[in-house]
């Protein structure tokens, strides 16, 4: 993917990126919550991934596609906040 800046990033880098995050754990998710949402398609996708990671929950998200797919992401969201307040009961 190319990012504003126009430096081209593979997956496998955004991956690297949101090892610190992943290490964080649970306390990160409520950031990856809304980082997840950004406009930012690399951003977006670093906070995906480490939900993914740090829930072990991996709903269906279009990291790269093209065009809005807010359901999906709306979708996801809803099932790593539902996870993130049943480890807080």
């Amino acid at each position: 993917m190319t990012l504003p800046s126009g430096l081209a990033v593979t997956r496998s880098t955004l991956q690297a990126e949101a090892q610190p995050l992943v290490r964080l754990g649970v306390d990160a998710v409520p950031a990856l919550l809304r980082w997840a949402q950004d406009e930012q398609p690399a951003l977006r996708y670093v906070a995906t991934f480490a939900l993914e990671e740090i829930t072990e929950q991996r709903p269906f998200v279009r990291h790269f596609a093209e065009g809005s797919h807010d359901a999906d992401r709306e979708r996801a969201i809803r099932a790593w906040r539902a996870w993130y307040d049943a480890q807080r009961t």
